[in-house]
């Protein structure tokens, strides 16, 4: 093993390295280092990249490190043995697990395969090579593992190298002696595919198929049924102890001389602090949130503050009284929402974790305060109440019907500096058919909200990613650009960025990937992905640059099509002028009809829901003409579909999606994916206590 130093922190960085280089760090990488590890400018740290070796760098960064100049290599980069792990996947938990170990026992390739008993169908690649980081930033590791895109275990068997020895772990296998197998039997030069099945077992024919195969070896793990993840651990330990680079670490080890015998530090752990600093992905920690103590107060173990919300503690009366000092402010928002017809709801504070991971996305995990239960079912602190009143709401006899539910709870979430526990209160309607009556309805009850905390007088902002939709659809515009500028809506400075490149004239020349290019023209992303994996099993790899195989067909696509004349100048005049109407809803929407007519798209059912509900809103009594409506408004959250707003406090000149009092809007696409068999209209808004009570106080 070579001279590992434990005690620098380790970063993955996907830049270049060389001496003197300057990496520019992402937000999460500043935070990271910044917040947790609480590194400074002028620290150092080592940094890889699968590629260079390992780099000494050191952090730059005024008020936080915002860079890394890279001074020395420390190490050269390595290569993984030519050793693929093959898998049916787990839940989420235990596939975790099995991922970190296996990239720790060195494997260079994943690859899950959906087998008949397969107890899940969807995996997350992007999950899957998060842990591959963390793992190999944790344990020294300088090359990452390949992660590929699943496969259904029949076609596996039909594009794997037939010159890979492929072991296959077998109860049944008849030599009980692993060790054994593995000597008695086939080389390795080609390579090593390593097959662990589901918890369930291979069915007849899947184990039939199986011994067919070519330099196939049949591996008993001993007298005892192992889990899947605990299989895969004792078949990687046997593999790389006979065939793999543990053996030709002992044969150096044996031939090198007396005086040159190999040490190893022990890692050094300095505090308790340090030793819980670094965490793995998504399970954030009290102690890196959490202020610093005060003097004299007696040191707790930080992770206790984790399960405080399970004590007298945190009753609902004691957060109430702590978030303002008193719950008049509480009773009267619950009695607006009760005049209403909202019926209280009171979801469970610990929830599943996958409806936020899979409707938010990866990015959320490091938000997340997360655990798992016996069965390895990943569970996290509610970090919202929309998603477990939802859930509480389709689990219910009233699913599918017209319900209405206030809620006022603690919600858990990191959020830097500020305190990770928090008090949200909000509404949710499902089931109304009625849409334009029901979002006026929402930003009725809003505005009251503002007035149990005193306010009179608040900026309200709405606007309808509805209407954004229908001019992308009615423009009829190339599959790729109508995902990606949708997708991009509701984050401005990407979507800026995309009108602006359109606008520009493709270049004439060709690239080495033009005969790629020409056979994508005109085809849509179902068609791509099939050329794209293809071409992937044909050179032999699932990933390039850390990319996936549905990654790179994107990029080919979307290449393919700027290179077929990208955006007509009239679509993107057409986008920009629509992006360009804001201001009174009643004028908004004459100019949407013209727009439409001048155009000749047919717009007529979005423009009519905004004149609608824009009616609804006034005879609820809300000034319309003090309220500003703007087509290019968007929440940040992909589940908006139509109706959105924000209400801010008069004089707040902080921009769209900062620190909002109140913020809302219509997400009928969200039941569906909650898991309900057809689409429930869906509306609602959260009312930030802490905005609120702050403001209010001062008012």
């Amino acid at each position: 093993m070579p001279d590992l130093d434990f005690r620098a922190p380790r970063l993955f960085v996907d830049a270049p390295l060389q001496q003197g280089a300057r990496i520019e760090l992402e937000r999460n990488q500043s935070n990271y280092l910044g917040n947790v590890l609480r590194l400074s400018a002028g620290e150092s740290i080592l940094v890889f990249n699968g590629r260079d070796g390992e780099w000494r760098a050191q952090i730059e960064g005024r008020k936080r490190p915002d860079s890394l100049t890279i001074v020395a290599r420390t190490r050269p980069q390595d290569r993984l043995p030519d050793i693929a792990y093959v898998f049916a996947p787990l839940k989420h938990a235990r596939l975790d697990y099995m991922v970190q170990k296996a990239v720790e026992m060195g494997v260079s390739r994943l690859q899950p395969v959906l087998t008949r008993h397969t107890q899940i169908s969807r995996v997350n690649v992007e999950r899957m090579r998060a842990n591959v980081i963390e793992a190999a930033e944790q344990c020294g590791i300088l090359s990452l593992a390949d992660v590929a895109e699943p496969m259904p275990f029949d076609r596996f068997l039909t594009q794997r190298q037939p010159e890979r020895l492929l072991v296959f772990c077998d109860e049944a296998a008849e030599t009980t002696s692993p060790l054994q197998a593995l000597q008695n039997g086939l080389t390795a030069a080609s390579g090593i595919d390593i097959l662990i099945g589901p918890e369930g077992g291979f069915a007849d024919e899947e184990r039939a198929l199986l011994l067919r195969q070519p330099r196939t070896l049949r591996l008993s793990l001993g007298p005892r049924i192992l889990r899947a993840d605990t299989a895969g651990v004792a078949a990687l330990a046997l593999v790389q102890t006979v065939l793999g680079d543990w053996l030709a670490r002992a044969r150096l080890a044996r031939a090198r001389p007396a005086n040159g015998r190999l040490t190893v530090k022990p890692p050094a752990i300095n505090s308790v602090g340090q030793s819980l600093s670094k965490r793995r992905p998504g399970h954030a920690k009290a102690c890196a949130n959490e202020a610093p103590r005060n003097p004299g107060e007696p040191q707790t173990n930080p992770g206790t503050r984790f399960f405080r919300i399970f004590g007298p503690e945190m009753t609902a009366t004691a957060a109430i009284t702590g978030a303002a000092g008193s719950a008049a402010w509480a009773d009267a928002l619950l009695l607006s929402f009760a005049q209403g017809g909202y019926v209280q709801a009171h979801p469970g504070i610990l929830q599943p974790a996958e409806p936020f991971l899979d409707l938010s996305g990866e990015d959320i995990r490091k938000s997340l305060y997360l655990t798992t239960d016996p069965s390895g079912e990943e569970l996290c602190l509610r970090p919202d109440l929309t998603i477990p009143v939802a859930r509480d709401y389709l689990a219910s006899a009233s699913a599918g019907k017209p319900a209405g539910f206030s809620y006022l709870g603690p919600v858990f979430r990191y959020r830097g500096g500020q305190p990770s526990e928090f008090l949200q209160a909000g509404i949710e309607s499902f089931g109304r058919q009625d849409r334009a009556a029901a979002d006026a309805e929402m930003l009725a009850l809003a505005l009251e909200a503002t007035t149990a905390f005193g306010l009179k007088d608040v900026d309200i902002r709405t606007g309808d990613v509805a209407l954004f939709t229908a001019l992308i659809d009615a423009l009829n515009l190339y599959p790729v650009w109508r995902r990606r500028l949708i997708k991009d809506f509701n984050r401005k400075v990407s979507l800026a960025e995309d009108i602006e490149r359109l606008t520009l004239a493709t270049a004439p020349g060709r690239n080495e990937y033009e005969g790629v290019l020409a056979a994508l023209a005109g085809s849509d992303r179902k068609a791509a992905l099939a050329l794209v994996t293809d071409l992937m099993s044909i050179a032999g790899t699932t990933n390039v640059g850390g990319r996936t195989v549905a990654e790179i067909a994107d990029r080919f696509l979307e290449q393919s099509t700027l290179k077929g004349g990208a955006l007509p100048r009239d679509a993107l005049a057409i986008i920009k002028r629509f992006l360009a109407i804001a201001g009174d809803p009643d004028e908004s929407v004459a100019q949407l009809r013209a727009l439409a007519a001048d155009a000749k798209l047919d717009l007529a059912a979005a423009i009519d829901q905004l004149e609608s509900r824009v009616g609804f809103m006034a005879a609820r009594g809300i000034d319309t003409k003090l309220t500003r409506f703007s087509t290019s408004f968007g929440r940040g959250l992909d589940y908006y579909t139509g109706f959105e707003f924000e209400l801010h406090g008069k004089g707040n000149t902080k921009g769209n999606g900062v620190e909002p009092l109140v913020a809302g809007g219509r997400y009928d696409g969200l039941m569906t994916q909650l898991g309900s068999p057809a689409p429930i209209p869906a509306v609602g808004f959260s009312v930030w206590i802490e905005a609120l009570t702050k403001l209010g106080s001062a008012a």
